[in-house]
């Protein structure tokens, strides 16, 4: 039996996050984050996992690697990083690196920092979404929405645009113009067009249209125009393409769902509607590394792999144009929160949690599902972490509402102890079958700690989510 949990027992918590599997399904690439005290500050490397042999190790040094991105060649790898930049600097690096070949090799540096990379087909450049903007002066004019984020500062004079890198040289061509913040973008399987989401409306952010972009022939086309999307793949014969996103039927409440619409243009189809969940993983936890891991990925094997928040877990689903959604990899009481496929999807690395255990990196193949590292091993052994109980209530108008409960450790049956709770943000995410040392580190001082998935919650319909007018 452990001791009971302290703040400086979280310094040995590791973050496992933004698994990347190699095209064959051999290797994934991910990322492991620590807390450094001294320096008061996360510190992040990346790993490789061998899958045939079972081992993994470190392949960058940190101490800010992040993003990793497998080349077509299965050899090398893209990665972002600030390891040149000081601690005041603005900005991030891209950096080519290569399985057992030495130190990367820095490729270029974007001043405001780097959002997103893919690697073309040919292996020879990169597709890069990256923030630009103006200097910030003292007298502010904003007429831009929004205006900041929390860990970014001021964003109202921020565009963010879509570069195209050369891998080799670190040329760099900017091809979208104007006012626009681009969120995603994917290369075609021939490599001759990018799709891309982007946002133009400066007072409504959240409206968002498609776009393919020629690169032989520098030609921008609009595919899908006015919805909220986040994130976009091709089909693997490049006659589609997948996004994930809504029209806004219940308002910014609104599920999103998989479309798919040809890449020549049409009108979008849903392949999801039927499933009355959002296709995203909402749930809170703050055991969560640095993440840029997919949404939605779409396999040589037809099927489109995406995320469901469902109730108080988070599943692995897949659908194709010919089946309806089915859950793919799911657990009782955890939660599958980031994941990455192969190209023919033989091979699906994910991470997982549970109330128990942070982040680890899982691997399905073959129709079996293991536990590949074991980062946290040392942390839980020192500490003693009870289990939450889930418990259900009826609200006025009869609807079944979850919550749960972690009591003190080491609570004797029949004793009262203080109590607290907790309430959730968004509205729209969910409480559930995470692991949050917060909510532990309380536990631990002799609270209990309730949570619930109040109306407006995620995880279940719409028409529960929805709560437009009835805030408070």
């Amino acid at each position: 039996m452990g001791k009971l949990l302290d703040y400086e027992d979280l310094v040995h918590i590791r973050l496992v996050s933004s698994p990347e599997v190699d095209p064959g399904g051999r290797r994934v690439l991910f990322v492991v984050t620590r807390m450094n005290m001294e320096k008061d500050r996360y510190e992040s490397n990346i790993w490789l996992y061998e899958v045939d042999r079972g081992v993994y190790e470190a392949v960058t040094s940190g101490p800010s690697d992040r993003c990793p991105r497998w080349a077509p060649d299965g050899e090398r790898f893209a990665f972002i990083s600030r390891r040149m930049l000081r601690e005041e600097e603005k900005g991030a690096e891209i950096w080519i690196g290569r399985v057992g070949g030495g130190e990367p090799r820095h490729l270029i540096t974007f001043p405001l920092g780097v959002n997103a990379i893919e690697w073309s087909p040919d292996g020879e450049r990169l597709v890069v979404v990256a923030p630009e903007g103006k200097p910030e002066e003292d007298v502010k004019r904003i007429e831009d929405l929004p205006v900041w984020f929390n860990g970014v500062g001021y964003v109202y004079n921020i565009d963010t645009h879509l570069y195209i890198v050369d891998a080799r040289s670190g040329e760099k061509e900017r091809v979208t113009e104007g006012r626009v913040n681009v969120r995603a973008a994917k290369w075609s399987p021939d490599g001759d067009r990018i799709a891309y989401l982007v946002s133009r409306d400066r007072l409504k952010p959240y409206l968002v249209d498609l776009y393919v972009y020629d690169v032989r022939e520098g030609k921008h086309t609009k595919i899908v125009e006015g919805f909220t999307a986040w994130d976009l793949d091709w089909s693997p014969d490049g006659e589609y393409i997948a996004f994930l996103g809504h029209k806004r039927p219940r308002g910014l409440t609104s599920h999103n769902r998989i479309w798919v619409v040809p890449a020549e243009g049409g009108e979008p189809r849903c392949l999801t509607c039927e499933l009355d969940r959002n296709t995203r993983n909402t749930m809170n936890s703050d055991v969560r590394g640095p993440s840029c891991a997919p949404s939605l990925r779409w396999g040589e094997d037809k099927w489109i792999y995406f995320l469901v928040t469902n109730g108080g877990v988070v599943e692995l689903y897949r659908v194709s144009l010919r089946s309806p959604p089915q859950r793919f990899i799911g657990f009782e009481k955890g939660i599958v929160d980031e994941f990455s496929i192969s190209r023919r999807a033989e091979t699906v690395a994910f991470t997982y949690m549970d109330p128990k255990h942070p982040k680890e990196l899982y691997i399905h193949r073959r129709r079996r599902t293991e536990r590949v590292t074991e980062f946290n091993t040392f942390f839980l052994s020192r500490v003693e972490l009870s289990e939450p109980r889930h418990f259900t209530f009826t609200a006025s108008d009869g609807v079944s509402i979850d919550g749960w409960v972690l009591p003190p450790p080491r609570m004797e049956e029949g004793s009262k102890v203080p109590w607290v709770l907790y309430i959730h943000g968004g509205p729209k995410t969910a409480y559930g079958w995470s692991f949050t040392e917060e909510f532990h580190l309380l536990a631990a001082k002799g609270f209990a700690v309730v949570y619930c998935n109040p109306r407006g919650s995620d995880g279940y319909g719409e028409e529960f989510a929805d709560i437009r007018c009835r805030y408070g």
